[in-house]
């Protein structure tokens, strides 16, 4: 025990008695600063070589989640539309869906003229065909994105015409202290608004992977 206390007394002694000289302590001191700097500029280097990488990774793992996110997002619009397609093109083959339309179709300027060619039933009937053939060519994407792309421009105008049905119906949409309200067929017409969102995306999807 004296001898470690001797020992770590020594050196101080011979400092201050002159037993190093000066110029001895100070190239000590200044030793130790360059090693103990230099060992912080590579500490610093290491944990900010680690905060990259931790970066990185995150960045990464952000990145594919996008990438999932957004694919997944896709399939659900298109096959959607699909499923939309089949269920109301399938319908329209029935008489009480036949007469469900007949006054939307009635009063659109665009579609009114059908009715002077075909039935209420012949209508209803054309349409279920044409809403089950942009099904068939919507679903198509994975084999061929030029017949899935036209399948998307016929949705894009199927929604259109359904939309404007919001203006050409009478009692769609009313005012109520000066604001428009929308009564039960306009309720049922304004979610065309998102699928026709939905389908002009398709339709850019598929025009590009033309």
């Amino acid at each position: 025990m004296h001898l470690v206390l001797t020992l770590m007394i020594l050196p101080w002694v011979c400092i201050a008695t002159g037993c190093f000289p000066a110029e001895s302590t100070v190239k000590l001191s200044a030793s130790f600063e360059i090693s103990q700097g230099q060992q912080f500029l590579q500490d610093r280097e290491g944990y900010m070589d680690t905060s990259a990488d931790e970066l990185i990774a995150l960045s990464y793992r952000s990145l594919r989640a996008q990438l999932k996110l957004e694919t997944l997002g896709a399939w659900i619009m298109r096959y959607g539309l699909v499923v939309v397609f089949l269920l109301t093109g399938s319908l329209k083959f029935t008489a009480a869906e036949a007469s469900g339309i007949q006054p939307l179709v009635v009063h659109s300027p665009l579609m009114s003229w059908m009715y002077a060619v075909l039935t209420v039933q012949g209508v209803s009937n054309l349409i279920g065909v044409i809403e089950i053939a942009i099904a068939i060519l919507l679903a198509l994407r994975p084999i061929s994105a030029r017949l899935s792309f036209v399948g998307s421009v016929g949705s894009v105008v199927t929604f259109l015409l359904t939309t404007s049905f919001l203006l050409s119906t009478p009692g769609a949409v009313q005012l109520s202290h000066g604001l428009p309200v929308l009564t039960d067929a306009g309720q049922f017409l304004i979610k065309d608004v998102v699928l026709l969102g939905a389908s002009f995306w398709t339709a850019a999807e598929a025009l590009a992977a033309v």
